[in-house]
């Protein structure tokens, strides 16, 4: 039994099986930690797109033994990435879970990533709550801070951004500061500021999500976003290997 707390990666989908496929094994192969749980979160996407004719899911679930998912009853041409992400939330606070991993299917790792300092800091510090491990947004500003990770025996640096009535951020409310994936996220940052909108598009959900973060009452007062800085910006380790917005579009007419 491992003295981890379980983590569950949220992996978020819809279709585009052979990029997900892609994503996965990249996952497996560079994705580290003692105590992880797959849970798939499925928009929709029932069938794959690969001509096959299986379903989506089913084989996604053949690269990683044991893992749980969702199907979103979204109807085609729509999009419900919030509502998709919700549900794997609320299914995992079910287990008793407190952490999540969220990723799309078309973002690859590239490089080992060991998740056990990011989750120790978490857990250890409250005013932590979630870590990026995506690009940082033109405009956005932070300030420079340590955490031990005294079970680790070294310290951790980051960046934590700071929210749009801060600074000058020329993103104002849209600010892209609780950017959607990759993210490792604590249930508290969630109860501090609510789950994501449902039934939008995704570059919408995730603007809905930063307006909700940037409005709180809770101002700087409330779990911090952070950016590790050894992994950014020159050991970028993810690589977006698709542009969603002209997939969906030649995929159902609508950009996302």
């Amino acid at each position: 039994m491992s003295d981890w707390p379980k983590v569950w990666i949220l992996f978020l989908t819809f279709q585009r099986t052979e990029i997900a496929i892609q994503t996965l094994q990249s996952l497996v192969s560079n994705l580290h930690y003692p105590n992880l749980h797959l849970h798939i979160c499925d928009d929709g996407s029932k069938e794959t797109d690969d001509g096959t004719d299986r379903n989506h899911v089913e084989v996604l679930k053949e690269y990683w033994p044991g893992s749980s998912y969702h199907e979103m009853p979204t109807p085609w041409g729509e999009f419900n990435m919030g509502g998709n992400a919700n549900r794997g939330i609320q299914l995992a606070q079910d287990q008793g879970i407190d952490f999540y991993f969220i990723v799309h299917d078309d973002t690859i790792l590239l490089d080992p990533l060991n998740l056990e300092p990011y989750v120790y800091i978490l857990e250890e510090h409250q005013q932590t709550g979630m870590i990026r491990f995506n690009y940082l947004a033109s405009g956005l500003s932070g300030h420079f801070i340590d955490y031990q990770a005294s079970k680790l025996g070294y310290e951790v640096t980051f960046l934590r951004l700071i929210r749009e009535w801060s600074l000058y951020n020329p993103w104002k409310i849209d600010a892209y500061i609780p950017a959607f994936q990759p993210a490792l996220v604590h249930q508290r940052f969630y109860d501090s500021y609510g789950l994501y909108p449902e039934g939008l598009y995704p570059g919408l959900t995730e603007c809905g999500m930063c307006g909700q973060y940037n409005q709180s009452p809770l101002k700087e007062d409330g779990p911090q976003v952070l950016i590790p800085l050894h992994h950014w910006p020159m050991d970028v380790k993810w690589q977006h290997v698709l542009k969603r917005g002209r997939y969906y579009k030649e995929l159902i007419g609508k950009d996302s």
